[in-house]
């Protein structure tokens, strides 16, 4: 993937190996990962690559009234109507977890990443991450890497497509590529509450690259 500045359009996984039929995407509603989808999905049709993408998400159901995986579902049926493609993406695997138990998320994801790498003989699972804001204090849980790892990380595989830059790129690419329609069914914040509660760091970081929360709450 060649980046730029961040100023202009860039190219996308030129060098993202065609011979690759089955791509694995942790789609988890969020902004970074759906357009990972959207440019994927886009890369396969201008190329009449004969490859899939396979999306894959994890939702707390210790979180009450709140549904990620409407979000990621949403993602999907808009990336689908931009594009003008039912064909490219898969149904999404969708698997649930209770963080208040004592098997942690990150068990929880592993195993269905290797069930699906195992299934659809994916290769690897692409992950929407960036480099978070600057004076980073994201919120690190046991596997994640410093910003440091995850930009060393992203310049040597396909994994982290985003994990040179940080969300102001995102934010730019989605006018770029006029994704307004895209970036309103996202959603970011990780409070039990269906409205964007504006302090948690995910909000934060949207709001950074965005000037909005979720919905394009101001």
């Amino acid at each position: 993937m060649i980046l730029s500045d961040g100023n202009t359009q860039v190219t996308y996984f030129k060098n993202f190996p065609p011979d690759i039929k089955n791509i694995g995407l942790s789609l988890s509603g969020g902004t970074d990962s759906a357009l990972i989808l959207f440019l994927l999905a886009k890369m396969i049709k201008e190329r009449n690559q004969s490859s899939f993408i396979y999306p894959i998400h994890g939702y707390d159901i210790a979180r009450k009234n709140v549904h990620s995986y409407e979000a990621t579902e949403a993602v999907i049926n808009c990336v689908k109507d931009l594009l003008d493609d039912t064909t490219v993406i898969q149904p999404p695997h969708i698997f649930a977890y209770d963080k208040k138990l004592p098997i942690t998320k990150d068990a929880y994801h592993a195993a269905n990443y290797e069930y699906m790498q195992r299934r659809y003989n994916i290769p690897f699972i692409i992950r929407g991450i960036t480099q978070g804001m600057p004076d980073d204090d994201r919120p690190l849980t046991k596997g994640d890497g410093d910003s440091k790892e995850i930009y060393k990380f992203a310049t040597e595989t396909f994994i982290l497509p985003f994990g040179t830059v940080d969300k102001r790129f995102i934010a730019h690419q989605y006018k770029v590529f006029e994704l307004d329609s895209l970036y309103k069914v996202t959603s970011s914040c990780i409070a039990d509450s269906p409205e964007p509660c504006k302090q948690c760091w995910w909000c934060k970081e949207k709001y950074f690259a965005f000037k909005s929360y979720d919905g394009g709450v101001q």
